[in-house]
């Protein structure tokens, strides 16, 4: 890990640390302070000038220029069941806990398979073994809808919660370990360039672009984010949110269809009633 300095007692520490352990005062988020290391913002501007550079001899610069614009002002969505929005929505009391919290807590059985696995070790590389805990996984959206992979309802959060603690990585993370061979032989070590803060989400999707003549302001967001056969198959670009959410964190859940047995009618009309007592809008198809 990095070294910083604590912004209070100027001593030196880990910049993967939440406090400083000399004063124990509260730093920035460590998913945030890993984006801004001097070597993953040189790297992102190098990768984010040859994108520019591509567009500029492909004679599509204004077209890119439009994608990041729109990227930019993009916003977070996480998927979920019908039955966790339920849950949710409550009380403001009732928090979305992460993967490892539910199992730690012995609320869930921890992932058998090899893609669990995998998630895991992304996730303690990216973040470290304690810090994964605190980070709620959401994907960057044009359209307010969510991957479907991971549940029916799509939960868009709210900028002016989650802007300054939120952390952006060009894919899904587990892709992103595979896709470089993150593990296999280099001691696990992250290749710069591809992590940036919320504020710089446009410019990484930018670096990300590999085909700018194929964009078009029509199709921009399945540009940024489409659904694939399987979730490895997905496409987007992931956000890495520090800390807690409640409903109180979100502001509009939209339900595009019901994948399984859809919830009765009166069920979804106690879940609006209660959203709307949080300001949140509900969109869902109904029940007949």
């Amino acid at each position: 890990m990095s070294s910083i300095s604590c912004p209070e007692c100027t001593q030196p520490m880990r910049d993967d640390m939440e406090r400083c352990p000399h004063c124990y005062r509260p730093c920035l988020y460590p998913n945030v302070t890993a984006t801004r290391r001097q070597e993953e913002v040189e790297a992102l501007n190098r990768r984010y000038d040859e994108a520019i550079a591509l567009a500029v001899a492909d004679g599509c610069e204004p077209m890119l220029r439009d994608f990041e614009k729109a990227v930019s002002s993009s916003e977070a969505v996480i998927c979920r069941s019908f039955g966790e929005l339920q849950r949710l929505s409550y009380s403001e009391d009732e928090i979305y806990a992460t993967f490892y919290q539910r199992v730690d807590a012995g609320l869930r059985l921890a992932g058998g398979d090899a893609y669990d696995t995998l998630r895991s070790m992304a996730d303690t590389a990216l973040f470290g073994e304690q810090n994964k805990r605190h980070v709620r996984f959401a994907s960057l959206t044009l359209n307010g809808r969510g991957m479907p992979h991971y549940g029916d309802c799509s939960l868009l959060l709210r900028e002016e919660m989650i802007a300054h603690r939120t952390s952006v990585l060009e894919e899904n993370s587990v892709m992103f370990m595979h896709r470089h061979n993150i593990g296999a032989g280099n001691d696990y070590k992250i290749p710069s360039g591809y992590r940036a803060t919320w504020l710089e989400r446009g410019r990484l999707a930018v670096a990300k672009t590999r085909h700018p003549k194929t964009l078009h302001p029509s199709t921009f967001p399945t540009d940024l984010q489409r659904s694939g056969a399987d979730e490895r198959k997905d496409v987007f670009i992931e956000a890495h949110v520090w800390g807690s959410l409640t409903i109180r964190s979100i502001q509009q859940v939209r339900v595009t269809a019901w994948r399984g047995a859809p919830p009765s009618q009166a069920e979804l009309e106690v879940v609006e009633q209660k959203l709307n007592q949080y300001g949140v809008i509900f969109e869902a198809p109904r029940v007949p």
